[in-house]
């Protein structure tokens, strides 16, 4: 795995039962992943404002598509040895190639608007547009313009399939897999990888 040493603390951290004391029981109470994960990028253009980052630069930062060493995709498989993936989804015509589809919200303002709000408009037009989302993705990234209510970075549901990130947040390795990992693992508490 090249530099790369991770430490993943995955799963049920209490110790009812069996253990080592420090909450860590082994295998048994993880709920660790592996395989090859299917992810959709939605960037929003609404009436007002839109993502910052384009189509390319989001493929980038995300799949590394253009180069960037740094991303989801790189750090997840770093860290798993291999095991896990998260790979662009393009079997969707629509969608193309890249993993990352624009949302057109023309009759959406963004400033000040609850973030919720926009999510829910952008899901039901990706969905009128793409089709079910979960039928072609494990995960949707949702990658918001900046000026919602509110000062927040991002967020993600335990075991659900969609997380939400606040504009540039959404190019943020760190927060990809922060809320990527509510969404697969259960985290109790981060997997941290070190350089």
């Amino acid at each position: 795995m090249d530099s790369h040493s991770c430490i993943s603390q995955v799963g049920n951290r209490g110790n009812n039962g069996g253990g080592n004391g420090n909450g860590n029981k082994g295998n048994r109470g993880r709920n660790l992943q592996n395989g090859v994960k299917k992810v959709l990028v939605l960037r929003i253009v609404a009436q007002d404002r839109s993502t910052t980052a384009t189509e390319t630069e989001l493929a980038d930062d995300i799949f590394g598509a253009s180069g960037d060493a740094v991303n989801l995709q790189s750090q997840y498989k770093a860290c798993s040895y291999d095991q896990l993936q998260f790979n662009a989804v393009t079997s969707n015509t629509a969608v193309g190639s890249d993993g990352v589809y624009t949302v057109q919200l023309p009759t959406t303002r963004v400033a000040k608007a609850h973030e919720w709000k926009i999510v829910n408009a952008a899901r039901d037009e990706a969905t009128l547009r793409l089709g079910t989302l979960t039928d072609i993705a494990d995960h949707v990234m949702v990658c918001l313009p900046p000026g919602t209510k509110g000062d927040w970075l991002a967020y993600a549901y335990l075991n659900y399939w969609l997380s939400v990130y606040n504009d540039d947040w959404c190019r943020s390795p760190s927060a990809q897999m922060h809320e990527i990992g509510k969404l697969c693992f259960v985290l109790s508490y981060s997997a941290l990888c070190k350089h």
